[in-house]
Order: C-alpha cells, then sequence, then structure tokens
C-alpha cells in the first residue's frame, strides 16, 4: 500500500531505499519543457517529503518515447511537432535533473510514430533515507489535529506541505500561508545529509 509521497523499503538494517516514478505524458505534450521539469522536480520533492525526515536523493532516470523528430505529415491543430517535444522535454529534465545537482544515472530514448500525438515521459528518482529517526521509524508519518501545515509553492507550481508537530492554533480562524522568503537546507547533523 502507498501511504505517503514515496515508496520505502528497507536495503538493510540501518536504511531504507525511497523511490518515487510517475508520468508526464500529457503536460509535456502541451508545454515540452514545463511538463517535463514539473515532473522530475516533483519526483525529487516527493522523496525529500517523505516519512518524519526526508530521504537524501541518490539519482534520477527515465524513460523518453517520442514521435519521429523528422516526421513531415500534417499535424492536428495545436499539435506540438515530435522534434520541438523533444527537444522541450530533454531540456527539462536536463535542468530539472542534473542542473539541480541529482545526476541522471540511466534511461531511453525511443522514437516510433505511435508517440507522434503524445510522448511518454516516465522519470523516476531513488533516494535513502534512515530507518530511525530520533528514536522513530522515519517512514511512519504520524498526523496529530494540532499539528501545524507549512505549505510553499511558487507561481502555478505544485505546493508543497509538510506537518509539524506544534501546540493548538490559538486562533480557530483559517490564516492564508505566508510565502517562505528562503529555503533552508536539511540541518547537516541529520546523518543523510553529509
Amino acid at each position: 500500500m502507498f501511504s505517503d509521497n514515496a515508496g520505502a523499503v528497507r536495503i538493510n538494517p540501518e536504511s531504507l531505499f525511497v523511490w518515487k516514478v510517475e508520468t508526464h505524458n500529457s503536460p509535456s505534450a502541451i508545454d515540452p519543457y514545463g511538463g517535463a521539469i514539473t515532473g522530475i522536480l516533483g519526483n525529487n520533492r516527493d522523496p525529500l517529503a517523505t516519512g518524519i525526515g526526508g530521504a537524501r536523493l541518490l539519482f534520477n532516470t527515465n524513460v523518453l518515447c517520442f514521435g519521429n523528430p523528422e516526421f513531415s505529415g500534417t499535424l492536428l491543430s495545436n499539435q506540438l511537432h515530435p522534434r520541438r517535444i523533444f527537444e522541450g522535454v530533454r531540456k527539462g529534465i536536463e535542468d530539472g535533473g542534473n542542473k539541480s545537482g541529482v545526476p541522471t544515472v540511466n534511461g531511453a530514448i525511443v522514437f516510433d510514430d505511435r508517440y507522434a500525438g503524445k510522448p511518454l515521459v516516465y522519470c523516476g528518482t531513488g533516494a535513502v533515507m534512515p530507518m530511525q529517526l530520533a528514536g522513530l521509524d522515519s517512514w511512519e508519518k504520524k498526523i496529530d489535529a494540532q499539528d501545524r501545515i507549512i505549505m510553499a509553492g511558487a507561481g502555478w507550481a505544485k505546493t508543497v506541505s509538510t506537518a509539524l508537530p506544534s501546540p493548538a492554533l490559538s486562533s480557530t480562524k483559517p490564516r492564508p500561508p505566508r510565502p517562505c522568503k528562503s529555503a533552508h537546507p536539511l540541518p547537516r547533523s541529520w546523518p543523510w545529509t553529509s
């Protein structure tokens, strides 16, 4: 059963392998660069938000299928040419993955006329996290009615939310979220950040 942002499997007595994969086929057919970069960065985000402390990202992987980049037939109205989709997706995955510091360790590209109308953009991220964090099972994210929610997002990208244990909120009225001004890296004292 999938109960968190990414799946976690024990690989030894001290560590869990965290894995997230998804497709971004339709977004990449409409906006190749934007669809691909949000796909790979979403795969990076989800292991970071898994469990109670998140996982350390290790690598990205992908399988990409496109129509023939030399296609010379008639396109449907609003359909992008397979070459444009290929170039945008490849650049989006490069910028979102390798250039963000998470290496793409393998992948495959297939060209076939059956993907001329809609590409297959299948991305994955592998990560690792400790079995225990502060004496707790790291993969079990318990939610408490008194937890506060911190939300961060940018533009039209997905909003990331994290539940943190805290005293009850002082007001019963919902308050609008305040955008974060800067990102803070994971503390170096956490065993999987070194």
